[in-house]
């Protein structure tokens, strides 16, 4: 009996101390609310923030004065459709195949949204037809999907400038939100995208002055100067509404969110010729001003700063998803922004309207266009060091590594088995959907 006792208490003993010496394990960092702004058809050296001349985006340069800016960040793609998708998925057009307005995002390609841990509450508010839940059909991956559009400019398809989708996000906020959940709040704005159209009452603070000669810039056009000086007085007009607008979005999130401590992004989809290309104010082909975009990103462990290397809009979604703790996944090819400076050996791919491809590696970037007929055509290089604007070709060398075989023969089998829409009703729409998009403005 004793001896049995002394055993159990033996046991008792040793398991007690087992326990005593056991480390319990940290809780896992309570997941924070992430914002994800991006504004279509900014160009990333309009704003003031990156240094032009003008004051066009004050509470955008005192929100992000302490954050993590990329001076040269690229588009996935130089319009809409695919562009947006690659910054939801963090993959490129070649592989969730968006490449059209009205083509739905496949069931197969995952969006953010759906990678994010479950505790996320989504939410997103878009502002243009090309976003709308007809067109590409997003409203089923968020938790609230607002694409409410009411207005329709000079005969184009229906758009929401941004004072209502700013009013849209604050009222979800008051009266939606769960504030046991946190966050996950996607907020695309149509300004300053043409027709170049301020509010009206804005008062024009630029109408009848020079534009500044933006960064990217080599030579002003003097044909039709008048004409094109007006259209960027209004274009800068337009950034300064919008961001008045995403300083009131803060202003407004402040009193329900701890905006210190979310994570904050602003980009675009894709920038504007302006006249810096040989189609004026358009977003066409693969040229500079139309894939250059701005990249700001701030929150808790991002190192404030100026990063100078090639990033990608398909980097977007391994940073927000590495913020709320997600391994990224093995299929995004991205990389996570907010841990290293950009990879100075990486290649940044990019493609635009028309088969029109490119690729930047360094200060060095080529370009091509793939022909109906599926030939290469229209091979150019430039080095960007001494050619910002990209518009004095050199002789043509191939990219190093893998770069050259994945620009060209991948770019003729995409345009081969998935055509390049450039802007057109996808023909296998069923007749509800087309019909949908011709009431919204696509004909």
């Amino acid at each position: 009996m004793l001896a049995g006792s002394v055993l159990a208490l033996s046991v008792s003993a040793v398991t007690f101390g087992a326990l005593g010496c056991r480390r319990e394990e940290p809780p896992p960092p309570p997941l924070r609310d992430i914002l994800l702004i991006v504004v279509d058809t900014l160009r990333s050296d309009h704003l003031s923030v990156n240094g032009y001349g003008r004051k066009t985006t004050p509470h955008v340069d005192l929100l992000f004065g302490k954050a993590a800016i990329f001076e040269r960040s690229y588009s996935a793609a130089g319009y809409t459709p695919p562009s947006m998708v690659s910054i939801l998925s963090g993959t490129m057009p070649s592989t969730h195949r968006v490449r059209s307005y009205g083509r739905h995002v496949d069931d197969a390609v995952r969006l953010l949204p759906e990678l994010l841990p479950d505790a996320y509450q989504s939410a997103a508010f878009v502002s243009s037809t090309a976003m709308t839940n007809a067109s590409l059909g997003l409203g089923g991956r968020f938790d609230h999907f607002d694409d409410q559009l009411a207005e329709r400019l000079d005969g184009t398809a229906f758009q929401r400038v941004a004072r209502p989708t700013t009013e849209a996000v604050l009222s979800w906020v008051r009266t939606q939100r769960d504030p046991k959940r946190p966050s996950f709040v996607f907020v695309h704005y149509i300004d300053p995208h043409s027709p170049y159209r301020p509010p009206q009452g804005w008062r024009r603070r630029f109408e009848g002055k020079a534009p500044p000669r933006p960064r990217l810039v080599d030579s002003l056009v003097e044909v039709g100067e008048s004409y094109a000086a007006h259209n960027i007085n209004e274009y800068d007009e337009e950034i300064v509404y919008l961001d008045m607008e995403i300083g009131h979005l803060l202003q407004g999130l402040g009193a329900a969110l701890k905006i210190d401590d979310m994570l904050i992004i602003l980009t675009a989809d894709h920038g504007e010729t302006m006249r810096d290309g040989p189609v004026w104010f358009a977003h066409i082909g693969v040229y500079e001003p139309v894939l250059r975009v701005p990249l700001l990103i701030r929150g808790p462990g991002i190192a404030p700063g100026r990063r100078r290397g090639p990033v990608s809009g398909i980097d977007i979604a391994p940073t927000v998803l590495a913020f709320a703790g997600v391994e990224r996944p093995r299929d995004l090819p991205g990389v996570d922004l907010s841990t290293r400076d950009p990879d100075s050996e990486r290649m940044i791919f990019s493609e635009g309207t028309g088969g029109t491809r490119a690729v930047i590696h360094q200060t060095q970037k080529w370009t091509l266009r793939v022909t109906p007929q599926n030939d290469i055509a229209d091979m150019e290089r430039f080095d960007l060091a001494v050619d910002p604007a990209a518009i004095r070709p050199l002789p043509w060398a191939d990219p190093p590594g893998e770069a050259a075989s994945l620009l060209l023969a991948n770019a003729r089998a995409d345009l081969k088995s998935d055509a390049d829409g450039e802007g057109k009703i996808e023909p296998d729409l069923d007749p509800a959907q087309r019909e949908r998009l011709r009431q919204l403005g696509y004909e």
